[in-house]
């Protein structure tokens, strides 16, 4: 060192630290190599949006106009609780409990769906006995019921006329086409004697008929009632069980097939 020139020895210095940038790129790519995914993914990920940050503003006034940076896409995630409270909010107007009356005797029966809003109800046929009397227990309200029309599975029930005055009602909103549903989709169910009973599963069979009537789920079989209503997580109403044969599995009659009778009792 001490017969070198101070011009050699910048020239050495910078050699030295040359070399020593070349040496520290290469392990940094070797270590990066031999991490795990996750943490390589978020290493790239700070870079990429620090240099997102960095580009500089359009200045209209001097004529620069910088491309903008990438948007970045932001998945929403919908919170499965809140979900549920909205479809059950949604439906448990659509909700009636109907009644045996016998004097001063109330037994519950079943429940039924609320399909117009005049109040006319869908209910199974199979627990109805015309020559009997019964009651509705509407949101807000109650009133006699009479039987209007029927089919094998279900018929419609209807309130007394002197009985309609200060009820207000809310139509079902049935889905549209529950071919849709796929195995593994989430249900809610609304159901309960004296007050709302709410139970969650997934559909769990599909039969392969394209015009099935039944779909099966996971909700359990003991919370399940005669006119329990199946929504999805929209709070439509994918079917209802009305004129089911099985009652220890939770099956119930899909939307499609609902709206069949609802047409044909109309």
């Amino acid at each position: 060192m001490n017969y070198l020139t101070p011009q050699q020895v910048i020239l050495l210095a910078l050699l030295v630290a040359f070399v020593t940038s070349i040496a520290t790129g290469i392990t940094t790519v070797s270590l990066l190599g031999q991490e795990v995914e996750p943490v390589t993914q978020t290493i790239n990920r700070v870079v990429e949006r620090t240099i997102e940050r960095v580009v500089p503003p359009n200045d209209e006034e001097q004529g620069i106009f910088n491309k903008p940076a990438d948007k970045e896409v932001v998945t929403v995630v919908v919170n499965q609780e809140d979900a549920v409270i909205g479809a059950v909010d949604a439906n448990q107007k659509s909700v009636v409990r109907i009644y045996n009356k016998a004097g001063d005797l109330q037994t519950f029966v079943t429940m039924g769906v609320i399909i117009d809003g005049s109040g006319k109800i869908l209910v199974d046929a199979r627990l109805i006995n015309s020559r009997l009397k019964y009651i509705g227990k509407y949101n807000g309200g109650e009133a006699e019921l009479k039987v209007e029309k029927v089919t094998n599975d279900a018929l419609f029930m209807t309130m007394t006329p002197e009985k309609i005055e200060g009820l207000t009602f809310s139509p079902a909103k049935f889905l549209a086409d529950s071919n849709t549903l796929k195995l593994g989709q989430s249900v809610v169910m609304i159901s309960g004697a004296n007050s709302n009973v709410v139970s969650t599963g997934i559909v769990t069979e599909i039969p392969s008929s394209s015009d099935a009537k039944e779909i099966n789920t996971s909700v359990p079989s003991e919370n399940v009632l005669s006119g329990a209503l199946f929504t999805n997580l929209k709070g439509e109403i994918v079917g209802a069980r009305i004129g089911v044969v099985s009652e220890t599995r939770t099956y119930f009659n899909t939307a499609n097939y609902l709206q069949t009778i609802i047409s044909s009792l109309k």
